[in-house]
């Protein structure tokens, strides 16, 4: 194993291996120098290469394993809730192992994204496998994609995902606030509490937001501490542009391995003010990833939207625009009210021939699109992640 360079076989299993690897690393009961290659090379192999842009792995139902580098199909993936739980749970070991917050990168994209679809907004349903890619009328037709549920299910015979989802929402209090080396380190922005207790004093720091919605987050610091902390605030590879304020005023700080990084000597009720602007923008995939070329994908923030064929008609004649301004809206949801956005696309209104010699013709129109985690909320639709894109509209004079 300490040769491995590929990430490898059942998509799981790996994850977990791994997690083990880098916390014997962490516990000095495995030498660095002999390990430590393997662990940084899978892992860089794995989100480089063999990572969906949900966050999801494992391409292929057959062994529920990893393929090959850029093998990753939007509908036949299988994409196990398990599988990116257990990226988190490396990702946070991968954390503590280098201190730099692109590993909790990964994690906030894998769990609004990855593990998040597995579970229904009301919380009694399930995903097992997280397709980017359903066809209402094909998919469940395919030998290939036997493994994607059309509808999600109420529990399954083999129950791993619904009990792995609980474990990870469990430890995600232990996973937001670090606390190491005397750094105050915040990885995940949600509302929480955390207080740490030294010979010196105390220092305890709550949070409040409505992210993944908006980037603003406000930290109280209580303490009664007379040394200084130092507080890192992780500003996430998505953002580009922040802003941060103890009390009211900007104050300068250093971005250190993905961190804005504030020591001082707090007082109990200094208020600390993030601020992460939030765009959306739409993503596109490297070339060698031949079924997503010429598509993209939009998001915001930490999330990945998709386009359901409940708000829109015929998923499969439409594309993005990518010079479209944005509109932002809700839906209703299973007794929830989730985020909706509002763009320009094209649609294809020529679709009688399957093959033509004419380049097909295409029309002005409204998509709308949610975030990927919300869909098949609303009963059985086609579901789409990636669309084509295109940079002008058609003139219609």
């Amino acid at each position: 194993m300490a040769d491995q360079r590929e990430a490898d076989g059942h998509a799981v299993k790996l994850c977990y291996l791994y997690t083990a690897v880098t916390e014997l690393i962490l516990a000095g009961e495995l030498p660095k120098d002999t390990y430590g290659a393997a662990v940084d090379a899978v892992w860089e192999n794995m989100v480089q290469k063999r990572m969906y842009v949900t966050g999801g792995i494992g391409s292929q139902a057959y062994a529920e394993r990893f393929t090959k580098d850029y093998d990753l199909p939007s509908e036949r993936g299988y994409l196990e809730t398990c599988a990116s739980v257990a990226v988190c749970m490396w990702a946070e070991k991968m954390l503590d192992y280098h201190q730099d917050a692109g590993y909790a990168d990964v994690y906030e994209w894998e769990l609004y994204n990855g593990v998040l679809a597995g579970w229904s907004l009301d919380g009694n349903t399930y995903h097992y496998a997280n397709t980017l890619r359903y066809r209402k009328k094909i998919t469940g037709y395919r030998q290939d994609c036997a493994h994607v549920e059309g509808q999600r299910q109420p529990w399954f015979a083999c129950a791993c995902c619904p009990s792995n989802l609980l474990r990870l929402i469990g430890n995600l209090a232990r996973d937001c606030i670090r606390i190491r080396d005397g750094v105050v380190y915040v990885d995940l922005y949600m509302g929480a509490q955390v207080s740490a207790k030294a010979p010196d004093g105390r220092f305890d720091i709550r949070m409040e937001t409505r992210y993944p919605y908006e980037g603003e987050v406000g930290f109280t610091v209580g303490t009664n501490r007379a040394e200084e902390v130092e507080l890192a605030l992780r500003i996430p590879a998505w953002c580009r542009h922040y802003a941060v304020r103890v009390n009211g005023e900007s104050i300068p700080n250093q971005v250190r391995k993905g961190y804005a990084r504030i020591r001082r000597r707090w007082k109990d009720g200094d208020f600390v003010h993030l601020s992460l602007v939030q765009e959306y923008r739409f993503l596109f995939a490297d070339g060698h990833l031949w079924e997503q070329s010429g598509k993209a994908v939009l998001t915001k923030g930490p999330l990945v939207y998709c386009a359901e064929g409940t708000d829109n008609e015929e998923l499969a004649l439409l594309s993005y625009w990518t010079g479209t301004a944005f509109t932002e809206s809700e839906k209703e949801m299973a007794g929830k009210t989730i985020p909706a956005v509002r763009c320009m696309g094209l649609r294809q209104t020529d679709s009688a021939e399957l093959y033509r010699f004419a380049e097909p013709k295409t029309e002005p129109v409204e998509l709308t699109a949610i975030p990927y985690f919300a869909w098949g909320n609303r009963g059985e639709t086609d579901m789409e992640v990636w669309l084509p894109y295109r940079n002008t509209l058609p003139d219609m004079s």
